[in-house]
This record gives C-alpha cells, sequence and structure tokens, in this order.
C-alpha cells in the first residue's frame, strides 16, 4: 500500500503546496477566523470551585456543645476540630494550625504602623538621615575643633 499524495489530496486545491502532517492539520479542520472555537462558551451563572468552597463554609449548621443547640458557620467547626486535634496530639493539625496562626500574625503585623511612623517629625528625620548614612547615602559628619584665637 502506498502512502496517499498529501500534495494532490481533494482537502489542498486552494494550496498545493500546504502539507499536512505534524503541528500543520488540514485546513478544513482548522479553526475558521474569526469565529471562537468554544461558541457556546461557559455557561452563565457557573461558580468556580473556589466561589462554591466559600459559599459552604459560610453556610450554618446546628451543632450540639456542651448539651445545647447551637447554629455555628461550618468554617468555625472545621476550625474547632482542627485545634481539637492539634491539642490531642496530631502533627498534622498542630502544623496546620501553627501556620495560618503565623500567618495572621504576618498579615496583622504588617498592617501595624511602623515605629518611625509614630514618631514625632524631628525624631523621623534625625532616625531617617540615621538610617541613610548607615546605608551610605550620607556622608558621616565630621566634628572639626573649634579654633583658638584670632580669626
Amino acid at each position: 500500500m502506498s502512502k496517499p499524495d498529501q500534495f494532490n489530496n481533494a482537502n489542498n486545491v486552494n494550496n498545493a503546496a500546504y502539507r499536512v502532517g505534524y503541528r500543520s492539520p488540514p485546513k478544513k479542520t482548522q479553526f475558521k477566523k474569526g469565529k471562537s472555537g468554544n461558541p457556546k462558551g461557559r455557561p452563565t451563572g457557573s461558580r468556580s470551585l473556589q466561589t462554591i468552597l466559600v459559599e459552604e463554609l459560610k453556610s450554618t449548621i446546628t451543632i450540639n456543645e456542651n448539651g445545647r443547640s447551637k447554629t455555628v458557620k461550618k468554617g468555625e467547626v472545621i476550625a474547632k476540630q482542627m485545634v481539637n486535634k492539634a491539642m490531642a496530639g496530631d502533627h498534622r493539625a498542630a502544623n496546620l494550625v501553627l501556620g495560618v496562626s503565623q500567618q495572621h500574625e504576618y498579615q496583622e503585623a504588617l498592617k501595624a504602623p511602623s515605629v518611625i511612623e509614630t514618631l514625632p517629625q524631628e525624631d523621623r528625620q534625625v532616625m531617617q538621615n540615621l538610617m541613610r548614612r548607615l546605608q551610605g547615602q550620607l556622608p558621616t559628619p565630621t566634628a572639626e575643633p573649634e579654633k583658638k584665637g584670632f580669626s
């Protein structure tokens, strides 16, 4: 059996030099200009996995805690269970809880004003000049000895 001649194929009547092969699909099967390859697109109102997850964590559930019925968010229940597992000695739960705690503390520290921002203006300028001098941006002031005698 012989291979069909790709140059004389019926699909390539307009362009006899077009070769079908690796990374060159037949012209007939290629997307047409100005027409989407996914005409229907994503359905309107479809939600991402993250959106669905956040909605579920915000939804409420009724639990019994110390003999009382209580309505709490599902995210709170998960947090309580993780902390309880960490306290019981589950190392994975402890790492997760401590990691989230550190992340939260870091975010809070970023929100707090720095020490320099809380100083009065004159002290702030002194501190900024000192920092520039330490970084090598300003020359170190030299103390000249007082001249005695006639000038």
